[in-house]
C-alpha cells in the first residue's frame, strides 16, 4: 500500500466516523442522539449524574458532571 492510498483510506474512514454525529448536529439543531452501546452509557451516566446532583454517592458521578 502506498503513502497515497493510505491517506485516501484514513481519510474515507475519518468521513465515515464523523459523519453521523455532524449529521445529527445539523438536522438537530445541536442535539446529538447515542444510538450504540458504547456512546449509551456515557450518556446514561451523565443523565444519572445529573439528576442524582444532590445526592451523588460516588465520585466519578462529579467527573462526569
Amino acid at each position: 500500500m502506498t503513502i497515497r492510498w493510505y491517506l485516501i483510506v484514513v481519510s474515507i474512514v475519518l468521513i465515515a466516523l464523523v459523519a453521523v454525529p455532524l449529521f445529527q448536529l445539523a438536522y438537530f439543531d445541536g442535539l446529538v442522539f447515542y444510538s450504540n452501546a458504547l456512546d449509551e452509557l456515557a450518556y446514561l451516566q451523565f443523565e444519572h449524574a445529573s439528576m442524582f446532583f444532590e445526592h451523588y454517592n460516588r465520585l466519578t458521578q462529579l467527573a462526569v458532571i
